[in-house]
């Protein structure tokens, strides 16, 4: 019997699993996805879930899409000024060692050398990011059916964001929602259904390949701009326009790889099942998909910039920081059309 099979409970309310745990750190006897999945797909060791959809194919026919050379940024600047959900720490950039220590002759250890130094302490969610497979837990299991025991305090042992540090480089495709409604920014809590981002694909004459990293304007990062007061700012986080529970299928279908938007929760806030469930599509897409999803994306400059070419489609490269044990990372996405 594994140790993992008899820990301790947190507390005198704590009721023990009725699941077992093997060594190879997989949940015997416990959750498994009821609908569309990828459970099993890649194999039953596999934590890179749809990233398995961007291979040496994907990846050359993504590097043949620039034309004019335009480099763009989808990243937010780490400020106090961008937008940060409330949950998660400001980032925090120190400067060890100053200009300022220089012109007042402190002393530094470097015979004839000055420098300047600084360190950033932020999470790793509290920007423009993307979310690890082991971000989320359903019924104590992971994508794959890993436990979500083996994230400790240490990080994750498995489906850790440190896995894809050479990866989310391929063709990425922007879904402009918000221009296709002919609207500024969606309104908040609109739910996005699969028609919807089907008539979209067809309207920008884009048709989706298997491996596509695929983005999607709301207009939300758009409008928190335009907000003057703390008390909307903070409101701006109880609302977000985003894909329901039905586009679970809809990704699946399509073989997206990963996907994007310009809000703060990626799916539609409060969604279909406040109720009962918070993030349901999190759930689905991370846990039974095994996909990747980004948030607080800036896609503005980009809309614009495929607007002016007619062309919806470009090389994206958009790897996290190579953390082997993170459950995220703050990404500087960039686009070459």
């Amino acid at each position: 019997m594994s140790p993992r099979e008899n820990a301790s409970g947190p507390g005198s309310g704590w009721t023990p699993p009725t699941y077992t745990v093997g060594d190879d750190l997989k949940v015997v006897g416990g959750y498994t996805p009821d609908g569309v999945n990828n459970w099993g797909r890649w194999g039953a060791d596999d934590q890179l879930g749809t990233l398995n959809l961007i291979g040496p194919e994907q990846v050359s026919y993504a590097t043949s899409l620039p034309r004019r050379g335009r480099v763009i940024s989808l990243a937010l600047p780490i400020s106090g000024e961008a937008p940060r959900h409330p949950t998660r720490a400001p980032a925090k950039n120190y400067v060890a060692v100053s200009g300022t220590d220089a012109v007042s002759d402190t002393p530094i250890w470097l015979t004839n050398f000055v420098y300047t130094d600084d360190a950033l302490d932020m999470s790793t969610h509290g920007t423009t990011h993307w979310d690890a497979l082991a971000h989320v837990i359903v019924d104590h299991t992971m994508y794959n059916g890993f436990w979500a025991g083996a994230t400790t305090g240490a990080g994750a042992e498995v489906l850790a964001m440190g896995r894809h540090h050479a990866s989310f480089v391929g063709r990425g495709v922007l879904l402009d929602v918000a221009r296709h409604l002919e609207v500024e920014w969606l309104e908040p809590t609109m739910v996005l259904e699969p028609d919807l981002l089907d008539a979209v694909a067809a309207a920008q004459g884009l048709e989706l390949r298997e491996g596509d990293i695929v983005l999607l304007r709301t207009g939300s990062m758009k409008r928190w701009w335009t907000l003057e007061s703390d008390a909307a700012r903070l409101e701006w986080f109880s609302a977000s326009p985003g894909p329901g529970l039905a586009c679970t299928e809809w990704y699946h279908r399509h073989g997206v790889a990963a996907s994007a938007a310009d809000n703060f929760s990626f799916e539609a806030i409060p969604g279909e099942t406040p109720q009962t469930r918070m993030f349901p599509l999190h759930q689905r897409l991370i846990v039974d998909l095994g996909m990747p999803i980004g948030e607080l994306w800036v896609l503005d400059e980009l809309a614009d910039a495929c607007a002016e070419d007619e062309s919806w489609e470009f090389l994206l490269i958009a790897p996290p920081l190579n953390l082997p044990r993170a459950l995220g990372s703050p990404v500087n996405p960039i686009v070459v059309k």
